[in-house]
């Protein structure tokens, strides 16, 4: 709310249309009503219906088809375990570590980019070198663009593997590390929510206000050498994020 009390107009005609959505009164893939209906049924003017519904595009919760209209989202979001993911129980097992957030959901690899060149100074000191392989992917599930995501890995490390190709093969990465003699034994991920750069935005073809989830993800061994820096770019709202630990 604007003034942390008293919602504005348009905040309350979004309250309105989340809780039709929340309720299944709009279920998933309903037409959402558009500027003119909404201006009419709430007496307000053509721009607060346009910033109501603004507000829940920036949400994640409706999507806009140009030239036909507004609809809920129907994709169900994806719940993205990274203590089960990146366990050696997974790509150990020739597992790829995507399949644990899954499970028989369709995945596609939209592109994969494989190329050799200098990595940004940040990179080359976590891996001790500016010479790296960069893997360039992009994903999408149920037809949906849901992340971007670069690795970088030390070339002389790489160098003549299957890391070098678009399909590293079984266990994917991590597997053909472990062959090569670099086991990744610790991983760190920091995550970090914004809005997306224009270029990620248009890569992601995300909706006008959505954010994205930037998780940065260091491989090292059980010496500490890091073997990989992994930037990726998660569409927000298409993601649950969790951490699972014991004690």
């Amino acid at each position: 709310m604007s003034d942390g009390s008293k919602p504005t107009r348009r905040e309350k005609i979004a309250n309105d249309l989340r809780s039709q959505i929340r309720e299944g009164k709009l279920p998933p893939g309903a037409a959402v009503p558009g500027e003119n209906a909404i201006a009419k049924e709430y007496g307000v003017s053509q721009p607060t219906a346009r910033a109501a519904l603004a507000i829940l595009r920036g949400e994640g919760l409706i999507r806009v088809e140009r030239g036909k209209g507004a609809y809920v989202r129907d994709f169900k979001p994806i719940l993205r375990d990274a203590t089960t993911r990146l366990s050696v129980e997974q790509w150990g097992s020739g597992h790829a570590i995507w399949s644990a957030d899954l499970q028989l959901r369709p995945l596609s690899i939209v592109s994969v980019d494989v190329t050799a060149g200098a990595a940004s100074p940040d990179v080359a000191a976590l891996l001790g070198t500016a010479r790296v392989v960069v893997r360039d992917r992009v994903y999408a599930v149920d037809g949906r663009i849901v992340q971007a995501a670069v690795s970088y890995l030390p070339a002389d490390l790489v160098k003549g593997s299957p890391i070098e190709r678009p399909d590293t093969g079984p266990g994917g990465t991590y597997a053909r590390l472990r062959e090569l003699g670099f086991e990744p034994a610790k991983f760190v991920e920091q995550v970090r929510i914004r809005m997306p750069q224009p270029e990620e935005r248009k890569r992601l073809k995300l909706d006008v206000g959505q954010p994205i989830a930037a998780i940065r993800r260091t491989a090292a061994t059980e010496t500490g050498r890091v073997v990989e820096v992994n930037d990726m770019v998660l569409v927000g709202e298409a993601y649950v994020l969790q951490w699972s630990f014991t004690s």
